[in-house]
């Protein structure tokens, strides 16, 4: 009887102390600049240099009394989209041919940590955080032709971010921000498979890992919050 009355105590505690902090949904528009090359079955590499303006992602604040600011944000999924429509930011490397069609799944979601560096009263405030950012990414080349086979690329990892940003409060509820999430480092694996029934079924399979540092791909993230106690 005296856990479960100290264990409800505790989480009544765990509760009054989570609500003490400053809770916000917020809305981004992000501005992403990225990279992809197009190669063809000839070996002929095309690049493409993407300025996407149209992705949207939602967010949930919590400010702590502290001046700490806990952000996680949900990148809207991607489902069966065509290579030239791809939006999460990567550099990508696609192969094209009229022999085959492809299509990308693209899942992720970032979680940030940032302290406010100025004083918490002003309407300007500035912030720098750190931030994680797992992703997974499926490339799937569906064959038209009998003589093509189909092939799949899976890419998964993490990102290490740096954030600067700036934020101004428009009233007691609402505030807006601008930041840029820095990529510093990237751990990503591959795995590439082919259902090619000329090679044996362990050569159908292969796998890569690198570790890429200051890859080249921004984002500017503009975002509206609403706070959701004052």
């Amino acid at each position: 009887m005296k856990r479960i009355v100290l264990t409800a105590l505790s989480i009544s505690s765990m509760i009054c102390s989570f609500g003490q902090n400053n809770i916000g949904i917020k809305i981004y528009q992000n501005t992403d600049l990225f990279e992809t090359q197009y190669e063809s079955r000839f070996g002929q590499v095309t690049k493409v240099e993407n300025v996407n303006i149209s992705r949207i992602s939602m967010a949930v604040d919590i400010e702590t009394k502290k001046g700490y600011t806990h952000e996680l944000e949900f990148l809207i999924p991607e489902i069966s989209k065509s290579l030239d429509d791809v939006q999460f930011p990567l550099n990508y490397e696609f192969r094209k041919d009229q022999t085959f069609d492809g299509y990308a799944d693209s899942f992720s979601l970032r979680y940030e940590l940032s302290k406010t560096l100025t004083n918490k009263a002003r309407r300007f405030a500035f912030l720098l955080g750190v931030g994680i950012n797992p992703y997974y990414v499926h490339i799937e080349y569906e064959p038209n032709v009998e003589t093509t086979y189909y092939w799949s690329t899976k890419l998964y990892g993490f990102a290490l971010n740096v954030t600067p940003r700036i934020k101004y409060k428009l009233s007691q509820r609402f505030s807006i921000d601008l930041n840029v999430p820095l990529k510093i480092y990237d751990l990503r694996g591959e795995r590439n498979r082919v259902k090619n029934p000329a090679i044996p079924i362990r050569q159908q399979t292969f796998n890569d890992n690198n570790s890429i540092f200051f890859e080249n791909v921004y984002t500017l993230r503009f975002g509206l919050m609403y706070k959701l106690n004052k």
